[in-house]
Order: structure tokens, then C-alpha cells, then sequence
């Protein structure tokens, strides 16, 4: 813990696509330096198809087993990509091997593309996202009863009887499931159905629009607030934001100005990196997972463990 506030790293898993490197070790132990410079917790994202990378699900089972106290999530999956049964048992079996460290980040997805190559409705998604994770809870309540009995469902879009499901997570309700976005609608949805709220917003004001926002619809539910930011620590302010360009429109070919209408981003030294979490802190965040907009983000790790984590509180 830092004070208020608790850090993870987002691990290069697009970045190693980009690169032409399928090193999985190479994740794996930076995930294990990460805990050892006294990061909180070990993201990864997905978008299989748009955005090649690893298989987040996988490679998080691959980190919980090589660490012992960092948490490890997903920043952010598409359930609605995947069977909600084989979704469950995947999510469970993770948990066990994180020992109950697990945080199941999930969102709705916007790539229609992806949702085409997986034969999944995109117009359903939403409502398809809200059913998978009401699945999940339904079989890992079952699957943990003292004895446990074969889960039924009947949906909207999903309806099942009479299956088992094993293992069962560490809790009769899963992991904490953060949903990912920051529309009107996700807030609505996360302060009614989610452990957790986890946008990407691209000021500390936007962020403590939203936060109060699900604070007043949430009334007594307890929701952890996230935030997903990315940095560049460099003390050549240009050399950081000339990395930084080159990274977005790499990952996502737009334009750096363009993605920041919607996302955090910070380049520049560790002074101003540590002001503007500092300003997200005070909006509200609790947990923060820091991308860093290079292929090689080892030696900005490093850095950002040294000088930042001790100064954000």
C-alpha cells in the first residue's frame, strides 16, 4: 500500500505484438520485479483480434504463479468474446491460481470487427456483458456451497441446467469485478451490479465528474474507484511525448491528440507525473494502473518505482 492509494503495472502484452517478440518469461518476470519494487498489482488487456496480444486469462495465470502478493486483473477483458460457462471455469480456475489475488476487469467492447470474427452479436453486448457476469456469479455460488449442487439459469440469452463447476473460487462470489468506460451508461451500470468502476479518464476532473456521479447511485454499495493511465517518464519532456506519439498510433493507429479527449496520458519528468496522480488521487482513486507508452518499459519501471510510488499518496 502507498498511503491511499494502490499501484499496478500493465504489463507489455500488446507492446511485445508490436515489437515481434512472443516472449512470454519476459511479461512474466517483470510482473515479479513489479512486486519486488513494491507495485500492488499486474494487469493485462485484451482485444485478440484488433489489437493482437497475449491471451490475458493465461498469461495471469502464468504471473499469479510465479508471485505471491501482487494482485493480478485484467485492464480490461471482453467476456461477451467468450462462452459464459467456459468463461466462469476460466475465471475460477485464475482465481485459484492467484490464491483469491485475482480482479476481473471486464467491458463491453467497442471493435465490432472482434465481436464479427467470434460470431458475437455487437448490438447485444451490453446486455450480453450484464448476463455473462450474472452466470458466473450463479455457477461460482453453486460451485461453492458446502455441497455443492449442478447450477441452473434462465436468461435472456443464456439458459442452462444442471452444470457443475469446478473448482470454485476463493469466494462463493468470485473475484471483485471492476467494469471498464466511463459513459453515462457504465456508471449507471457499475454502481448498480460491479465491485468496482475502472475508466480511463483523461483528466482528474473528468474523473471526480463520474466518481460523484456513481457515489450518489451506489448509495451504500461499496465500489472500488480505478483508473487506467498512461505515462512516459522521461526528463526530455520531447524525447517522452515523441515516444509516446509513435506508441498510441502503433497501438491504436490514431493520433495522440486524438486519444487524449478520452485517456490519461502524462510525459514528461516524475515531478509532473507525480502532481497529476496526485490530482486523481484527491479525485477519488484508489487503485492505480500505470501503462507506460514505450516497448521497453523495464528501465521507466524501475524509475517510476524509485521516484513516484514513494511521492503519490
Amino acid at each position: 500500500m502507498h498511503g491511499r492509494v494502490r499501484f499496478g503495472i500493465v504489463l507489455p502484452s500488446r507492446e511485445a505484438a508490436i515489437a515481434g517478440n512472443p516472449s512470454a518469461r519476459r511479461l512474466v518476470d517483470l510482473a515479479v520485479r513489479a512486486e519486488q519494487l513494491g507495485f500492488d498489482s499486474a494487469w493485462t488487456g485484451d482485444a485478440p483480434f484488433s489489437r493482437p496480444r497475449f491471451d490475458p486469462l493465461t498469461l495471469l495465470a502464468a504471473v499469479a504463479a510465479r508471485t505471491e502478493r501482487l494482485a493480478v486483473g485484467t485492464a480490461i477483458i471482453l467476456p461477451v468474446l467468450r462462452h459464459p460457462l467456459l468463461f466462469a471455469h476460466a475465471v475460477a480456475t485464475v482465481d485459484r491460481i492467484a490464491e483469491g489475488r485475482f480482479i476481473l476487469g471486464v467491458g463491453a467492447g467497442w471493435v465490432k470487427s472482434e465481436f464479427d470474427a467470434v460470431g458475437a452479436r455487437f448490438d447485444q453486448r451490453v446486455g450480453r456483458l450484464l448476463e455473462t457476469i450474472e452466470i458466473c456469479r450463479t455457477l461460482w455460488r453453486a460451485a461453492s456451497q458446502a455441497d455443492p449442487q449442478p447450477a441452473r439459469f434462465d436468461g435472456r440469452y443464456w439458459s442452462f441446467d444442471g452444470i457443475r463447476l469446478f473448482p470454485a473460487p476463493t469466494k462463493p462470489d468470485g473475484p471483485a469485478v471492476w467494469l471498464g468506460g466511463a459513459s453515462e451508461g457504465v456508471i449507471k451500470r457499475a454502481a448498480a451490479h460491479f465491485d468496482g468502476w475502472f475508466p480511463n479518464a483523461p483528466s482528474p476532473e473528468a474523473f471526480a465528474q463520474g466518481w460523484s456521479k456513481l457515489r450518489d447511485l451506489a448509495g451504500d454499495r461499496a465500489v472500488t474507484p480505478a483508473l487506467y493511465v498512461t505515462v512516459n517518464v522521461n526528463t526530455d519532456a520531447r524525447a517522452a511525448e515523441q515516444e509516446t506519439s509513435q506508441y498510441v498510433l502503433d497501438y491504436y493507429g490514431m493520433p495522440l491528440e486524438v486519444m487524449r479527449k478520452g485517456q490519461a496520458y502524462y510525459t514528461g519528468n516524475a515531478a509532473g507525473c507525480v502532481q497529476l496522480l496526485n490530482g486523481f488521487v484527491d479525485a477519488g482513486v484508489s487503485h492505480l494502473a500505470v501503462r507506460f507508452s514505450t516497448l521497453h518499459p523495464e528501465s521507466q519501471v524501475e524509475l517510476f518505482a524509485r521516484e513516484i510510488l514513494p511521492a503519490v499518496t
